[in-house]
């Protein structure tokens, strides 16, 4: 049998009706009828699937039970989710696909987050590898104007497979300006992370958001690390300001076949003094790590301007750490903070140096991007770090 391992999204007009059918005719389903949203994990809602064994294991680990309002007797094709056309774009929540990785003991892992689009509904069967969530782009409920769909039938799935559109575009428009202005550096007398007791500050305020830290590690450990990552089990993922390979670091350093010196590291960043020390070196109280996780932009990718949300408050500090930059053809800049009032005015840029991080206040008045990768020219390998408050 064939089947369809992705989502399936479609732009409707205000009557859905005229698509929901033609889905039925599609999925070869006896009838589409209308049904609650799935079940709320944390602040995301399942669209589906909701009983095939990705999800079913997912729920398993996490504890949650599963509450339909449709009979356990009805043979379920199909779950779909849908936005009208009249809906504002500001409330659309957020589409996350979240995909199982075998390197990472079968570890959900997100490979695609971009806001519903007006008009837009998403079919998502029981048959796909991947399973689809809805998180509220403000607060925590989801528009009321959001309905939601089951496809029902006794009858295979004919269909051919089906393959998620990659959606690029930018949220924050990206200025255009010939001039730079090059952002504050701080070199440590001796490598950061493994100073016991480091002695650089610069204090991050509205005035002054960001700086570039150097070194971080001790050049033998951090080439030892720069070749470790290349073995790492990578996933593609997509949103809508960039495509890139991300990699839960956290849980691979976890896994036997992980190597020594990334195990190493991460003992290093998530030592409870961490905290403590980020406070000390930007001047800003920080109470809890809440991030630590890895990405690499490949040939020909970037990431486009847009400005990193604080979670009211939860999010503060953002530690942008390259282990690999791209060779020749030479990227002279890899960070670019732009000015939201005023676009003409000089990006504050950092260089593309390897085992040097950038590290910035987040929200809205910190927009940035990462510059093309150029061809011909390898990756861009980065571990991000997080840190402010929990609620």
């Amino acid at each position: 049998m064939i089947t369809i391992r992705n989502p399936i999204h479609i732009q409707t007009n205000d009557e859905v009706k005229s698509s929901l059918d033609r889905i039925q005719y599609f999925l070869s389903a006896d009838a589409v009828i209308p049904c609650q949203p799935g079940i709320k994990i944390d602040d995301i809602f399942l669209v589906g699937p909701r009983h095939n064994q990705t999800i079913t294991t997912v729920l398993k680990q996490l504890g949650c039970p599963k509450k339909e309002d449709i009979s356990a007797n009805t043979n379920i094709l199909a779950w779909g989710v849908w936005m009208p056309r009249s809906s504002k774009q500001l409330d659309a929540p957020v589409v996350q696909i979240f995909r199982l990785v075998a390197g990472l003991g079968d570890r959900p892992v997100l490979i695609s987050d971009n806001q519903l689009e007006p008009g837009e509904l998403i079919v998502v069967t029981e048959d796909c590898h991947s399973f689809v969530t809805l998180r509220p782009y403000q607060g925590e409920d989801l528009p009321p104007d959001i309905q939601w769909f089951a496809w029902v039938g006794n009858r295979q799935n004919p269909l051919q497979e089906k393959s998620t559109p990659s959606v690029t575009k930018s949220r924050i428009a990206e200025p255009l300006t010939s001039s730079v202005n090059p952002g504050p550096v701080i070199s440590a007398s001796s490598p950061w992370l493994t100073d016991s007791s480091p002695n650089v500050q610069f204090n991050l305020t509205p005035e002054t958001p960001s700086f570039q830290l150097t070194p971080m590690l001790p050049p033998e450990e951090f080439e030892a690390l720069a070749k470790a990552m290349t073995l790492a089990p990578w996933t593609r993922r997509i949103g809508d300001i960039y495509s890139q390979d991300s990699l839960d670091i956290a849980v691979w350093s976890q896994t036997c076949g992980c190597p020594e010196i990334v195990k190493t590291l991460m003992q290093r960043l998530q030592k409870p003094e961490m905290v403590e020390q980020i406070t000390r070196l930007t001047g800003v109280s920080v109470t809890a790590q809440r991030e630590i996780f890895s990405y690499r932009l490949r040939e020909g990718e970037r990431i486009l301007n847009h400005a990193d949300g604080t979670c009211n408050g939860q999010l503060i500090v953002r530690i942008n750490w390259l282990l690999q930059v791209p060779g020749s053809p030479l990227r002279k800049w890899d960070f670019r903070f732009w000015h939201p009032d005023r676009p003409e005015k000089p990006p504050i840029v950092y260089p593309s140096l390897p085992n040097q991080a950038v590290i910035f206040l987040m929200g809205k008045d910190t927009p940035h991007d990462i510059t093309p990768i150029p061809k011909n020219s390898g990756v861009r390998t980065n571990i991000i770090m997080t840190f402010g408050h929990r609620k």
